[in-house]
């Protein structure tokens, strides 16, 4: 737990080297952030003065994360945006787009372990039933943990259906390029691709803006 929490308050951004607490993709930070998280105990979470040590070790959070890694969606569009018309700024626009998506990979992880409210209604329904919980926390652990399994929807019918839009729809998303800009899609010859995982792992408000702003680009 604590080399996990630890990678997850770490900020250390190396612009030159373009380089974040060592790595240089968000892919590669996002799958070792899953590693650290796969070797939390989640069963720690019944106890209630870790929990509170938890709540007080990451209060902050969201405030450092905005004052040390503040890489919002309109930053990160404004520079792809300068980008297509001036191309010697794409290398820079680039790492913006790497420093968002580790952005979001870092909250994915704080709101996963943070989300201590409803492990404290089950155990209240549970009226204190410890085995019966840790098994219901197990349980969770491993479902959440199965949806790590690449998976892949093809073409504009099956993007629409998992995006939950309609062809026309589906198709001016992927033509605006915010798929491939965050790195969960891609083509495979001429058929558009989105992979599963990747677009789950984004942070539900970005979901949101990439389908909102599809007409804007």
């Amino acid at each position: 737990m604590q080399n996990f929490l630890k990678e997850l308050k770490r900020i250390e951004i190396n612009n030159d080297e373009r380089c974040f607490n060592g790595f240089f993709s968000s892919e590669e930070y996002t799958e070792y952030l899953n590693k650290l998280y796969s070797n939390v105990d989640i069963t720690l979470l019944m106890d209630k003065n870790f929990l509170i040590i938890l709540q007080n070790d990451l209060e902050d959070f969201m405030v450092m994360l905005d004052a040390y890694l503040p890489m919002f969606i309109e930053v990160v569009e404004d520079m792809q945006h300068d980008a297509r018309r001036s191309p010697y700024l794409q290398e820079e626009a680039d790492w913006y787009t790497t420093l968002y998506n580790i952005r979001g990979a870092k909250i994915y992880f704080y709101k996963k372990i943070m989300n201590v409210t409803s492990f404290k209604e089950i155990s209240k329904q549970l009226d204190g039933n410890i085995p019966e919980l840790a098994n219901m926390l197990k349980s969770q652990d491993v479902q959440d943990r199965n949806q790590n399994i690449p998976e892949l929807a093809k073409g504009v019918a099956g993007i629409a259906q998992i995006l939950g839009c309609g062809k026309t729809k589906a198709n001016e998303i992927i033509q605006s390029g915010f798929l491939k800009d965050f790195e969960v899609g891609y083509y495979n010859g001429r058929t558009p691709v989105l992979e599963l995982n990747k677009w789950e792992k984004l942070p539900s408000n970005l979901r949101t803006e990439i389908c909102k702003k599809k007409s804007q680009r």
